[in-house]
């Protein structure tokens, strides 16, 4: 075979056969799926031996030790941040040479303003700034007026309107309820006596913000007063009394002065259990006023059956005939 291809074969620079490139080359491996298991290991291991050029630890691979070196740098800038923030937050504006306190520029914002409370005043403030007063005719009529302003029709508020001359004497200043009907009626006992003879009908009705209050005024009164037997002072509050029982008492007993609350004295005269047509005057307990410093007309419950009460009985009464009101 030797002499066929010549004493110096080798020294041609003929390329080798195909069939010697076929046996040297290596095989080429079979494309691998994307996802597989192959390609997981060759990205972590791509990962573990990526270059990294970071600050002082220069460039190449990064071992275990170095990453939690940078880990634990990185968290140290973050703390150091924040405790610098917080001290500026903290700190508290400081007072310059001129005396005048100097703010930081982050304290410059605009911060919301608190609302100051108002004080309410109360009524016994009212009082102490204000002298006692004696009621007049114009608070009566200026009570009225109040009252009928947005619920009664123009028709109506007309006819509830009264006059001074509708209005009787009214109590002065330090003046008590016994020396007032003394100057109102000067021989009122026996003015009463002539007059309330009759059941029912009382000629003296004097109207109180409680019950509590028409019991004092009925002591104040009952020491005073002499009546003659059979004769009483009306109870018209609902002070252990019920209507029925009001009722039945007035039908037998002669009462020259009633005495009792708003609402009552209403319910009464709606029954027929009480009897108007011998009534001279109409006294309104106004000055009075009870533990909570509220008058006869403070009271928001007491004040519309009061001016229920004058709406429907007392006013059309006054309007028509010698009767005549008084505030005490």
């Amino acid at each position: 075979m030797a002499d066929a291809l010549g004493d110096e074969w080798w020294l041609t620079n003929d390329e080798p056969s195909t069939h010697c490139e076929s046996l040297e080359q290596p095989k080429e491996k079979p494309a691998k799926l994307k996802g597989g298991i192959g390609d997981k290991k060759l990205k972590r291991k791509k990962a573990t031996t990526s270059t990294v050029s970071v600050g002082n630890v220069g460039s190449g691979v990064l071992t275990l030790a170095q990453k939690k070196e940078l880990h634990h740098e990185k968290i140290d800038k973050s703390r150091t941040k924040r405790s610098k923030l917080t001290a500026k937050n903290e700190s508290k504006t400081q007072v310059g040479t001129a005396g005048v306190l100097e703010a930081e520029p982050w304290e410059l914002k605009d911060k919301p303003k608190k609302k100051k409370k108002r004080k309410k005043k109360k009524i016994s403030d009212d009082l102490a700034d204000k002298p006692p007063s004696a009621p007049s005719a114009a608070d009566l009529l200026q009570f009225i007026k109040s009252q009928s302003e947005g619920t009664l029709s123009t028709i109506e508020a007309e006819e509830v309107e009264l006059q001074d001359e509708h209005v009787g004497p009214c109590k002065e200043v330090g003046e008590d309820i016994p020396q007032f009907l003394n100057r109102l009626l000067p021989d009122w006992c026996r003015h009463l006596v002539e007059l309330g003879s009759t059941q029912a009908s009382p000629v003296l009705l004097i109207v109180c913000i409680s019950a509590i209050r028409a019991v004092a005024v009925r002591r104040a009164i009952q020491d005073v007063l002499k009546l003659q037997k059979g004769m009483q002072i009306g109870k018209l509050f609902a002070k252990h009394f019920s209507v029925t029982d009001q009722a039945k008492f007035l039908q037998k007993t002669v009462v020259p002065i009633g005495l009792g609350t708003p609402n009552r004295i209403h319910k009464l005269l709606e029954e027929d259990a009480l009897w108007k047509g011998q009534l001279r005057y109409i006294v309104l307990d106004w000055t009075y006023r009870d533990d909570k410093l509220q008058r006869l007309s403070d009271q928001k419950l007491v004040r519309r059956d009061l001016f229920t009460l004058m709406h429907r009985h007392l006013i059309p009464l006054v309007r028509n005939s010698c009767c005549r009101f008084s505030l005490v």
